[in-house]
């Protein structure tokens, strides 16, 4: 199975109905990995300084240069879910990076699915950065200067 392309707002529609569902789950998740078997779906954010600017809510942050280096280290803790999403700023050098070498630690019989998000969090925060229910700790001024302070 080869790693799949998510679209923005089907990741957003997921995360709604795990809100109404199991956002407690989600917030286990997200401080202890242990819990992934009860979460259907992770989102792994690989970028590094910026993440502290917005990320997708409940996103586990692990910086794309750590994950590269040992992914089946965090295949151990992320082989229970169904779904991993995977995403840097765009989404088309990191995020796909270490999709790719995630998919590469699963069995071939695997039913896991791996995704890599459509135009990352710059498309992710232009849709969905004011919406606190989807986004976490967004700084519009930091996004609005293209990124930086």
């Amino acid at each position: 199975m080869s790693v799949r392309r998510i679209r923005p707002e089907v990741l957003a529609s997921w995360i709604k109905v795990r809100l109404n569902k199991r956002h407690h789950a989600l917030k286990k998740f997200t401080q202890d990995p242990k819990m992934s078997r009860s979460v259907d779906y992770v989102v792994v954010d690989v970028r590094d300084g910026d993440f502290a600017n917005g990320n997708i809510v409940g996103a586990v942050n692990i910086p794309a240069y750590n994950f590269v280096a040992n992914p089946q280290a965090y295949a151990d803790q992320l082989g229970k879910t169904k779904k991993v999403i995977f995403h840097c700023l765009m989404s088309q050098v990191r995020g796909p990076k270490c999709a790719n070498a995630y998919q590469q630690t699963l069995s071939p019989d695997s039913s896991q699915e791996v995704y890599v998000l459509e135009g990352g969090f710059s498309a992710w925060g232009g849709s969905y950065g004011g919406d606190e229910t989807l986004t976490e700790n967004f700084n519009a001024r930091f996004w609005e200067s293209g990124g930086y302070e």
